[in-house]
């Protein structure tokens, strides 16, 4: 378990509005905790992967209407460049089976995006990243990932919930 988050040494910390957070949840009659990081972030500060960036900026672009409840929420898993593309297909499909929620197609290797809408959108992201958590988290394993969900708040201003524990 992480006791900071770990920022990209890109990111602008003072930049950054942060806040620890932690979920607890029920499935079925077993709790669990799911602890995560809030931030804002400005596109002009780099954050994630050059091209995970632009993808955002021109999902928001497209997705973006207002700022309401029912405005698209998306999923970025960055993934670690020396992750097996066997163990990606994986954890792809599981995301695709339990939430049915499709990954936005793109060329970027680096990253895969899932844009998630209707009113319920936060709860099919919880879903989605527990779903991951409990069928590819090892404790002491290699990394995978990183995990983010992201929401705009409005134009250029994203808040993003780094997700933690959830492969390693």
């Amino acid at each position: 378990m992480s006791s900071a988050i770990s920022f990209s040494p890109l990111l602008n910390k003072d930049l950054a509005n942060k806040s620890d957070k932690t979920l607890l949840g029920t499935k079925g009659n077993k709790g669990f905790f799911a602890n995560y990081k809030i931030f804002k972030w400005i596109p002009k500060e780099p954050f994630l992967g050059v091209e995970a960036q632009q993808e955002v900026v021109n999902w928001f672009n497209a997705n973006y209407n207002n700022n309401n409840d029912t405005d698209p929420v998306l999923i970025v898993i960055e993934w670690d460049v020396n992750t097996n593309l066997v163990q990606r297909t994986q954890i792809i499909n599981h995301i695709q089976v339990n939430t049915t929620v499709a990954p936005q197609s793109n060329n970027n290797p680096s990253s895969t995006l899932f844009c998630v809408t209707g009113r319920d959108a936060g709860q099919t992201v919880e879903d989605a990243i527990s779903a991951v958590r409990r069928n590819m988290f090892q404790r002491n394993g290699v990394v995978l990932a990183r995990i983010f969900s992201i929401k705009a708040e409005r134009k250029d201003l994203f808040e993003i919930i780094e997700h933690w524990d959830v492969f390693a």
